[in-house]
């Protein structure tokens, strides 16, 4: 429980600073927050994609160091962990754009996975 709070904490402390990064970026770009409320649901999704892709992947990373421990630096584990990373990005990308998409906005089923549909498509051309 120790570790899961620490990860926590610094999964949060991490999203802060890149919440400052992205909006201190955007500003020199033009965008303009135009509310606090706007600023506040900006900091809760920047907030919920980064602390469920920090947890996931360090969890992930935790358990791939203490399996391989010595061995961890070989060119073949390295491969199994950066394959890991990616796939529980992805795995994490879906489901927060479900939960995103159709529990809070509430698309439809039929409309969020045509427009996943339309993503693929679209970043394969």
């Amino acid at each position: 429980m120790n570790h899961f709070l620490k990860e926590l904490s610094r999964a949060f402390i991490v999203g802060i600073l890149i919440f400052i990064v992205l909006n201190i970026i955007q500003f020199f770009n033009g965008y303009r927050i135009s509310s606090l409320n706007q600023l506040l649901i900006n900091f809760s999704y920047n907030q919920f994609y980064f602390i469920i892709f920090y947890m996931a992947n360090a969890y992930f990373c935790t358990f791939m160091v203490k399996r391989y421990r010595e061995k961890f630096f070989k060119l073949e584990n390295i491969s199994k962990v950066t394959l890991g990373i990616i796939g529980i990005t992805l795995s994490c990308m879906f489901v927060i754009r479900f939960i995103t998409e159709v529990v809070i906005d509430k698309e439809t089923l039929n409309e969020f996975i045509s427009g996943e549909k339309q993503n693929i498509i679209t970043w394969r051309y």
